[in-house]
């Protein structure tokens, strides 16, 4: 299950989970770009409002703008490198084959800002920037507890993202990329079943399964067990972009 965009056979094509797929294209771009922009260093960020244009056309935009202007005190302040300016130039010139050979030549990473975002995007068998669908969103929901608890630990655990407090396991949050739908819990049975063993084998007071949020998804849907009387596990609607209403 990819997100993203690549280059492949000649064309540049955007990947999107299948559950997303009944969106409106520029909203499935601000469901990536939002999780991406989250994920991703300051210095690669992209701006997210380019929702009506292709996701490539986003991030090429981007990188033009990360250019130093010829006479900036940024420019005046690089260091020349011939394999940078290389790359560049190839990009520049709009030619992607050249771009890609030049960046799969490379034993590493340019220190040229511009020639190190080309590098990341063109470095790689195909072209563009894919991730797996679940390990982006894992990433994404876990950048944003961090923020909300810096009181608290928060790692990331094998496919959970574990809150501690005074040393306890207090929650325990499992990311997973399915649409849900409330009148239907059969389509979350096992995730469920997954969560209670989870209560069971590591001692976490609470289990929250977190999907992104859909028209038929919009609360908390607490699941109860009649001999568990603290242990809780819920089913929570997490939204990605405010800017995605389905149609």
């Amino acid at each position: 299950m990819l997100v993203g965009f690549e280059y492949q056979d000649g064309a540049w094509i955007e990947r999107t989970p299948r559950m997303f797929r009944h969106l409106l294209r520029a909203q499935r771009r601000a469901l990536f770009l939002t999780q991406y922009n989250w994920c991703a260093g300051e210095e690669e960020r992209v701006m997210a409002k380019g929702c009506h244009q292709p996701l490539v056309k986003t991030f090429f935009d981007s990188i033009h703008q990360s250019f130093p202007k010829p006479l900036s005190p940024a420019a005046s302040c690089q260091s020349f490198c011939p394999r940078s300016a290389a790359l560049m130039h190839a990009f520049l010139r709009q030619d992607v084959h050249a771009t890609h050979r030049l960046a799969c030549s490379m034993l590493a990473a340019p220190s040229v800002l511009t020639a190190k975002r080309i590098y990341r995007l063109f470095a790689k068998e195909n072209p563009g920037m894919v991730f797996d669908a679940s390990g982006l969103f894992l990433q994404f929901v876990y950048e944003k507890i961090c923020k909300r608890n810096p009181d608290k630990n928060v790692y990331i655990e094998y496919d959970e993202i574990i809150i501690e407090e005074a040393g306890e396991r207090v929650l325990s949050v499992v990311p997973c990329v399915k649409r849900v739908d409330k009148n239907n819990p059969k389509c979350v049975e096992e995730e469920i079943s997954r969560a209670w063993k989870r209560l069971a084998q590591n001692g976490t007071r609470a289990v929250y399964l977190v999907f992104p949020r859909n028209q038929l998804f919009t609360r908390h849907i607490e699941v109860r067990q009649p001999y568990e009387q603290c242990a809780r596990v819920k089913l929570v609607p997490y939204i990605i972009s405010h800017s995605v209403k389905e149609r």
